[in-house]
């Protein structure tokens, strides 16, 4: 499984494109049906991103950090614990090319 995350704060008026760019990155066809969770850290929000958010298929979280870093380090803890082999790291006010995903395992290695 692959796991992105997303940490967020007050972005309600960008997460929706975000996410909808990451689905589409997510069913990239190099992917081979590779399960791909989204998972948006909802930083201290105190507007309506977690309405936004809870319109996708993705997974969230709220947490009260108002620390990028951490939210991010929260979000890589979950995906890891769920059985992430891979992870993804992107803004809530960011749509990622479609080949994203597909063009970062492309040049992965096994060291």
């Amino acid at each position: 499984m692959i796991g992105i995350i997303v940490p967020a704060h007050n972005e309600e008026a960008t997460i929706g494109h975000c996410i909808e760019s990451l689905l589409v990155a997510a069913a990239h066809p190099r992917l081979q049906g590779e399960d791909v969770q989204i998972f948006i850290v909802m930083d201290a929000c105190t507007d309506a991103t977690g309405d936004v958010v809870a319109a996708y298929p993705v997974q969230s979280i709220e947490v009260n950090y108002q620390n990028v870093g951490r939210s991010r380090a929260a979000g890589a803890d979950l995906q890891i614990q769920q059985g992430a082999r891979w992870l993804a790291f992107t803004d809530a006010d960011t749509a990622v090319p479609v080949s994203w995903l597909a063009d970062q395992l492309r040049f992965q290695t096994d060291a």
